[in-house]
């Protein structure tokens, strides 16, 4: 298949026959697609080829035939080789982007990752739903469900 021409998830499932998840739930690279010739350098196999982004996920490195090379998220490819399919969403359970064990991550909409996720780190508060409100100088509570706000009023504690 033209890798050019594939959707970022089906480049991830050609590729998922490549690796492994190890019982800690680590990726490991089993396999090569395909055989370098020139003087390409192939990374090592096994545990390793990981890096964490910016955005405190961890990701993968993997090369086509075709020469196109593509990063990937850890957490995907560990939910795919476990359960087979991909889901709209792959969602850590413990909000703790670098634990990609199975039993961590689950299937998702986007509206149920957002709900489990942290407060803003700019956040005038640590919690989630709760601000603070300049003109009244109290604490300002609200929820947000199904693109629907409800204020829960002002607070001094």
């Amino acid at each position: 298949m033209n890798t050019k021409t594939q959707t970022p998830d089906e480049r991830l499932i050609e590729a998922s026959e490549c690796y492994r998840v190890n019982d800690d739930g680590t990726l490991e690279r089993i396999a090569w697609p395909y055989e370098i010739t020139g003087r390409g350098k192939r990374p090592k196999m096994g545990i390793g080829f990981d890096f964490i982004h910016g955005s405190g996920y961890m990701y993968f490195s993997h090369a086509f035939e075709a020469g196109t090379k593509a990063n990937y998220q850890s957490h995907r490819m560990v939910f795919f080789l476990i359960n087979g399919y991909l889901p709209q969403q792959v969602d850590h359970i413990d909000n703790n982007p670098l634990n990609n064990h199975p039993t961590n991550l689950r299937a998702a909409t986007n509206m149920q990752n957002q709900h489990n996720s942290k407060s803003q780190k700019n956040s005038s508060s640590k919690y989630k739903g709760v601000s603070w409100h300049g003109i009244g100088r109290k604490w300002a509570a609200r929820i947000c469900f199904a693109k629907k706000v409800t204020n829960l009023g002002l607070f001094t504690n």
